[in-house]
């Protein structure tokens, strides 16, 4: 279809109609092209928007918390895993391993 107007476009072009020389259709709404007003779209929404922006804080702060949490239980595992096996340990495993490879090619 056409292609459709900004937000100042429609504006202008209420101000244009209003100052045309109507003034007995200047109440009326100029023809929209498409778009609903804003106050059809206000009516038909269900939720106020105080109560979606205030849910939508309400899930961000949760995600915040849960990412932490997640943050902090991995760094602590990756901590864990660091400490398990002992510098002299892992020698000892890397010269088995090394002798084991050693033996299966000879």
């Amino acid at each position: 279809g056409q292609p459709r107007l900004s937000v100042f476009e429609r504006l202008y072009a209420v101000a244009q109609h209003r100052s045309s020389g109507h003034p007995e259709e200047a109440d009326e709404d100029p023809p929209e092209p498409s778009q609903p007003s804003v106050p059809a779209r206000l009516a038909s929404r269900k939720v106020p928007t105080s109560d979606l922006l205030y849910g939508d804080a309400l899930d961000r702060r949760e995600r915040l918390r849960v990412a932490t949490e997640r943050m902090h239980f991995e760094a602590e595992e990756v901590a864990r895993e660091k400490v398990q096996v002992a510098p002299r340990s892992r020698r000892y495993y890397w010269q088995m391993l090394e002798r084991q490879i050693k033996t299966a090619f000879d």
